[in-house]
């Protein structure tokens, strides 16, 4: 009898500790924030197509629109489109979006170019979207394979990976 009276009260001792008053006081947005605090590894591919357009935001930089579609980790297939502001003496700007097939889209920017063993690249900064992206940052490296195709059009492939966090 003694020995069923420790067992009953070992079961109840451990069931007692088992329960923690701090996940019954999260919220799902706790949760989804405590999920959102890891850097993920990003890697993307993508191709489309270029061409140099009367600018418009540009003014008076040469402006291209670049327009591709990809695939990546963490945002699956996605539409890309950039405005690229130049004046081809070192004056580069380059502002995007990437809209996942969900219409989540995902804002960036790039901060630097650079050649090395693999190619060239550009650098590009992930900052905010909308939807899971809303508080997102993020880096990529990218490298670019860019082929004219007439005066000012062409079309680009590119391959890279950095990290993301949304």
């Amino acid at each position: 009898m003694k020995s069923n009276f420790y067992y009953l009260f070992f079961v109840f001792a451990l069931l007692l500790a088992g329960c923690n008053t701090d996940n019954l006081e999260e919220s799902p947005d706790t949760l989804q924030l405590s999920e959102r605090s890891a850097d993920r590894p990003f890697k993307v591919r993508s191709a489309g197509s270029f061409n140099v357009v009367e600018p418009d935001v540009c003014a008076p930089l040469a402006q291209i629109i670049l327009e591709g579609s990809g695939n990546g980790t963490h945002i699956g297939l996605f539409d890309v489109y950039i405005t690229w502001c130049d004046d081809f003496a070192g004056t580069t700007i380059q502002n995007g979006i990437v809209t996942a097939a969900n219409g989540d889209e995902l804002y960036f920017y790039v901060t630097g170019f650079g050649i090395d063993d693999d190619g060239e690249f550009g650098e590009y900064t992930f900052e905010g979207g909308t939807g899971r992206f809303e508080d997102s940052y993020g880096f990529l490296k990218l490298y670019n394979l860019v082929e004219f195709t007439g005066p000012g059009v062409g079309t680009y492939s590119n391959q890279g990976e950095g990290f993301i966090n949304y």
